[in-house]
C-alpha cells in the first residue's frame, strides 16, 4: 500500500498533513516471499523484512512517477535534514507540549 502526499519535504514525519491536502492511497499487488524456508528463524525473519522494503520502496516510486505526486526530497532521519526525533522543521514551534525543566 503507497500513501503519496502525506508530507512534504521539510515536514517532520510525525506532521499532521492539513485540510484538503491532496493525498493518494494505492494498494499494489499481493507480496509472496519465496526463499524463505530452511533458513534459521532470525535470517528468515531478517530476509523478509528485506523483501518487504524492497517490495514497498518499489511500489511507492511506481505509484510516484505515474501520478506525478513527488516524495520528500529529503529523508526522515537526521541524515535526510530532518531535524533529530522527528522534532519540527528548523523555525516551526514544537507543538508537543511545554517543555520539562533543566535541572542541574
Amino acid at each position: 500500500m503507497a500513501f503519496l502526499g502525506t508530507r512534504r519535504a521539510g515536514e517532520s514525519v510525525h506532521h499532521v498533513p492539513g485540510l484538503r491536502r491532496r493525498m493518494l492511497v494505492e494498494f499494489g499487488e499481493p507480496v509472496v516471499l519465496e526463499g524463505l524456508a530452511g533458513l534459521p528463524r532470525k535470517e528468515a525473519v531478517s530476509r523478509a523484512q528485506e523483501l518487504l522494503r524492497e517490495a514497498l520502496s518499489d511500489h511507492v516510486q511506481a505509484v510516484s512517477e505515474r501520478t506525478g505526486i513527488p516524495l520528500p526530497a529529503d529523508g526522515p532521519g537526521p541524515e535526510g535534514g530532518e531535524p533529530d526525533a522527528g522534532g519540527p522543521p528548523p523555525g516551526e514551534p514544537d507543538e508537543s507540549g511545554p517543555e520539562a525543566p533543566v535541572r542541574p
